[in-house]
């Protein structure tokens, strides 16, 4: 996918790990490497543990990382 849209890997490892922001060139770019429309890529999906069918919502207080990781 990097070398479709021009984009270094690293930058595209930046980009999914939320490091860093896209252009609004670049997410042409990346739109056209998918072969998608730009609106496609912006489009809120909800996925597994984001309050779709089947997520639990968390107990107040409950963190992201389990009580035993520090």
């Amino acid at each position: 996918m990097a070398e479709l849209a021009e984009f270094h890997r690293t930058y595209v490892s930046q980009l999914e790990r939320c490091v860093t922001n896209i252009s609004l060139d670049g997410l042409e770019r990346l739109a056209n490497a998918l072969h998608v429309d730009v609106l496609d890529l912006l489009a809120h999906t909800e996925g597994p543990g984001q309050g779709g069918e089947g997520s639990q919502p968390k107990a107040k207080g409950q963190s992201r990382r389990s009580a035993g990781s520090a």
